[in-house]
């Protein structure tokens, strides 16, 4: 029986359980994982709470992904992820609306006006911003 990371829920096989299955375990848990957190990019257009995905479908509600891309349809947005350690680079493709990035909690978070984009990271007690685009052209 498989248990799984704290962080990007990746498969933590327990030794001799996958003896000739080991195929789906490393690729659904593993590597589908880590392609997700390190480059995958999710669509959000509403408010949202993502979760750590323990399970071999990655899929709309999942915390691992690397790129938030927020186009909020009709209102502001807020996005509450896991308050664990995580990056995010939260993309707020709105010219009218904020996205707000909030722990699970929920925390204070971190505002993302119209139009900017942000570098976001778990700091242990909140999101903060690492970076962000405050100059025209998207210049850091």
């Amino acid at each position: 029986m498989a248990t799984y990371s704290p962080l990007l829920g990746l498969s933590l096989p327990t030794t001799g359980t996958l003896t000739g299955t080991w195929g789906d375990e490393i690729n659904n848990f593993i590597t589908s994982y880590l392609d997700t957190a390190v480059a995958g990019a999710l669509a959000i257009t509403a408010d949202k709470t993502l979760t750590k995905t323990t399970n071999a479908s990655l899929g709309a509600t999942s915390s691992q992904y690397a790129i938030l891309l927020c186009t909020p349809a009709s209102a502001d947005i807020t996005v509450t992820v896991p308050a664990a350690s995580k990056v995010y680079m939260v993309v707020n493709k709105s010219g009218t609306y904020t996205v707000k990035i909030v722990g699970a909690g929920p925390t204070t978070g971190i505002t993302i006006p119209a139009g900017y984009n942000a570098l976001v990271a778990w700091n242990g007690s909140d999101f903060v911003t690492i970076a962000n685009n405050i100059f025209s052209g998207g210049v850091f």
